[in-house]
């Protein structure tokens, strides 16, 4: 059995719903790293939160759900 999935970051839109984020380096993924509940991930000057991840074990998804970061980038608290 392949570790193989996709993923994809989305962040809520002002109608309730949820956008693909601009994380495109999240999009297609080998298994190896995931992004935890609470980890800051950054893509370019942007830093978003990690808020919640619904993992579908049968179709190889994973949903990240995240918001945008205001404070310091971790490495620099």
């Amino acid at each position: 059995m392949s570790k193989d999935f996709m993923a994809r970051v989305f962040l809520p839109n002002p109608g309730g719903a949820y956008d693909p984020a601009p994380l495109n380096a999240f999009d297609a993924y080998d298994g190896g790293f995931s992004p935890a509940v609470g980890d800051v991930i950054r893509s370019g000057l942007d830093c978003y939160r990690v808020v919640s991840r619904y993992f579908d074990a049968d179709a190889n998804r994973l949903a990240i759900f995240v918001e945008h970061w205001i404070g310091d980038w971790p490495e620099y608290v």
